[in-house]
Formats: C-alpha cells, structure tokens, sequence
C-alpha cells in the first residue's frame, strides 16, 4: 500500500492543494455533494501533511536512520 500512495505523491499533493485553494473560493453550489466537499476543504491539508509526512519517512529510511 505504501509503495501505491508514493508512487501517485506528487499527483496526492496537487490534489489537496486544489481541494484547499476551492475551499477558500467564494463560490455557490446547488449540488449538495459539491457543497460538502468544498465545506469540508481543510480535508486537503490533512492529505497534504499525511502525504508529506510519508515521503519524508522514506527519505529517513533511506539514510538508514532509524
């Protein structure tokens, strides 16, 4: 799974970042899914961090640190 989620990171990444940048648009929605999503916008930083948080594992692990 973790080989998965690194090899999309960068594709992950600029997802949330979108996700975050919608979330703080002024725009309306009828859709009430749509509306969800852009509600619930801090989503995207969670991915981001967890993301990053993973990339940055690897990297440690690499060096052969822990």
């Amino acid at each position: 799974m973790a080989k998965k989620i690194s090899e999309f990171r960068t594709e992950l990444m600029s997802i949330a970042i979108l996700w975050v940048l919608w979330f703080h648009t002024q725009m309306e929605f009828d859709n009430d899914l749509l509306l969800l999503l852009k509600n619930l916008g801090y989503g995207g930083v969670d991915i981001f961090f967890l993301v990053s948080g993973l990339g940055l594992y690897k990297s440690l692990k690499k060096m052969k640190m822990w």
